[in-house]
């Protein structure tokens, strides 16, 4: 990223002391945690959140963020595109465990994805009236001031229309008392914002997948994180998710420094934890071998993909036709479109991938974190015992459990839950769910707890399923069991 600094001199009197970030916890813009990201306008608010380090590992910084009940965890995507600042606006080279941050990011904290950082401050306790301000000035009547109208910077007219309408990080000790207030700046960092974006999909279509090259970094509690050129990537693998393996075009494993294709709807572009259509191992030149995955329809050619840039040659089309396949093949011809012989065809139909997850078990203590899924023990945020005695568990279970496709809808809080003929629709704290498009009434309604988790009832959805739930009161397990 381009920077440029400018080193200011306090002038005049010392103004009247403001409340700094870190001498008593109320930063500038406050937020609070249940913020989520907004725009003013086209203007995209920037919130400040006050934390301790509490992990960095492969780019993803985990904080502890103060909270008026308490601390909240948070992850956050530090890449060496990220400003790293001290409170007196020197540049950083390390952030460590430990280390009292300030994040600047549009990301709210309830959201559970890998949040973007738009700059970083380490606070090294030797300038504790230290603040920062991350904004966009420019010239009015009141003085040289912030979009949001809150904070007025003393300068030079030069350096005015030198920053004019340019996003700035500001660092500066004392601040006036008055409506805006204002500063005499020790240090300002001009941001080049669109040097930070990253690049952006031409066809952002839900329905096109996306085929992405990268190396794996880490697979670890079913999120795969792969390093997608200059940028790290983190996806959810679920049970049902088809990985296989480029060369052979047999079923694989993933393990780390494996080169890979991954396949999904989603953005590199977005921070969050995306969704995975496949995942393709040994994706190296010299398997001999390229993957393609897309829906393929008749046509005057034969089955052609849905961009119309493969046809594959296969002796019976009804079983492939309409269908969303993942297609080996090694040869094409020159032609327009080009056309193969596949060396194998995977089918990734959605209703023949959720048919032939015909056996389902869950199995746990309410309290555990440690779920037994399909004999697969899995780590979750811990279901708990809501209202009269209604067990809600995490909405991760039942989709790992059922195979089941899941939507969520952040607008309306509301969660779509597909899995086979099966159509569940429940919002957060309402009692009234739908099955199909019918109205049923819950004992109790889903909840969003303080880490941002949608916890769902387990037994009306699992019942909904026409799975059996059974409780035994001397080892107070719960068992879920489905045999179709």
């Amino acid at each position: 990223m381009n920077k440029k600094i400018i080193s200011l001199l306090i002038a005049g009197a010392m103004l009247t002391s403001a409340s700094a970030v870190f001498a008593n916890g109320d930063e500038v813009n406050a937020i609070n945690e249940t913020q989520t990201e907004q725009t003013t306008e086209n203007k995209t608010v920037v919130n400040q959140y006050i934390g301790t380090v509490k992990a960095l590992e492969k780019n993803i910084l985990t904080v502890a963020v103060e909270a008026e009940n308490g601390e909240t965890e948070a992850a956050f995507d530090l890449n060496d595109k990220t400003p790293v600042y001290d409170i007196d606006g020197e540049e950083k080279d390390e952030v460590k465990e430990g280390d009292k941050v300030i994040v600047l990011s549009t990301a709210g904290l309830l959201t559970k994805d890998i949040k973007p950082i738009n700059a970083l401050v380490i606070n090294d306790d030797k300038n504790p009236a230290g603040s920062v301000y991350y904004d966009t000035f420019s010239k009015t009547e009141m003085g040289f001031i912030s979009s949001d109208g809150e904070l007025v910077l003393n300068i030079d007219d030069k350096l005015e229309d030198e920053y004019e309408g340019k996003t700035l990080l500001v660092f500066y000790d004392f601040m006036t008392l008055s409506i805006p207030a204002q500063t005499n700046p020790k240090k300002i960092v001009v941001l080049d914002n669109e040097e930070e974006e990253l690049p952006t999909e031409t066809d952002k279509s839900e329905n096109k997948v996306n085929q992405y090259s990268g190396i794996v970094e880490s697979y670890d509690k079913n999120i795969l994180t792969v390093k997608i050129g200059d940028e790290s990537a983190a996806f959810a693998v679920e049970e049902n998710t088809p990985v296989y393996d480029l060369k052979t075009q047999e079923k694989s494993e993933l393990k780390e420094g494996d080169s890979v294709y991954v396949f999904s709807t989603a953005a590199v572009s977005t921070k969050d934890i995306k969704p995975l259509k496949a995942v393709v191992t040994g994706a190296d030149e010299d398997a001999g071998a390229f993957v393609k995955l897309d829906t393929f329809k008749d046509s005057e050619w034969g089955l052609v993909s849905s961009d119309e840039e493969l046809v594959i040659n296969v002796e019976d089309k009804e079983e492939y036709k309409d269908k969303e396949l993942l297609v080996f093949y090694s040869i094409t011809t020159r032609s327009i479109p080009a056309q193969t012989n596949p060396l194998a065809v995977i089918v990734l139909d959605k209703n023949e991938k959720q048919e032939s997850n015909i056996k389902v078990s869950i199995s746990f203590k309410v309290g555990d974190c440690i779920l037994s899924i399909n004999g697969k023990d899995v780590e979750v945020e811990k279901p708990y015992v809501a209202g009269e005695g209604v067990t809600l568990v995490p909405l991760r279970v039942i989709s790992e459990a059922f195979g089941a496709d899941v939507d969520w809808n952040g607008d309306t809080k509301t969660v779509t839950i597909d899995c086979g003929d099966k159509n569940l629709k429940l919002q957060i704290n309402n009692k009234t769910a739908s099955v199909n498009d019918k109205e049923n009434n819950l004992e109790e309604a889903p909840q969003l707890t303080e880490n941002g988790f949608t916890m769902v009832p387990l037994r009306f959805i699992s019942e909904s399923f026409g799975a059996n739930v059974s409780y035994d009161e001397e080892t107070k397990g719960i068992t879920v069991e489905l045999n179709k």
